[in-house]
């Protein structure tokens, strides 16, 4: 253990802490990556899959929801998707200390899936949606 690592932490905390914290924040981890890589991918039922995975161990993740919108809604569950919308609408999102509200977070990920040639029929009932 290096000296700025002592600050915080003792040998004795290390020792006391489950095995399990450390697994879960791996795991956390890679939910993170396999979600974003089925996004990217196109695999959608599985990128809603990977999202759940992630909500269970990380509940107050709230970027998460973000994804598992736009997998919803990309998946043509348009349903489940607005459900998620409207459970976040207007809520602050903070990210890199920046404070908006999650209405900027899903237009922008929207915004961003158009830029990249990715359209769906449903990104004009959200923007609508998030508008009201």
């Amino acid at each position: 253990m290096n000296k700025l690592t002592s600050l915080f932490i003792s040998d004795t905390d290390i020792k006391e802490l489950p095995e399990s914290i450390f697994s879960l924040k791996l795991e956390s981890i890679s939910w993170r990556r396999i979600l974003q890589k089925f996004l990217s991918n196109s695999n959608y039922q599985q990128a809603i899959q990977a999202a759940q995975n992630l909500i269970q161990l990380e509940p107050e993740n709230s970027e998460v929801y973000s994804n598992l919108a736009l997998a919803y809604l990309l998946n043509n569950q348009y349903a489940k998707a607005k459900e998620i919308y409207l459970k976040w609408k207007g809520k602050p999102f903070s990210k890199s200390g920046r404070k908006r509200d999650f209405d900027f977070k899903f237009i922008k990920d929207i915004y961003m899936l158009e830029k990249k040639g990715i359209h769906h029929p449903d990104f004009e009932k959200v923007k609508k949606l998030l508008a009201e």
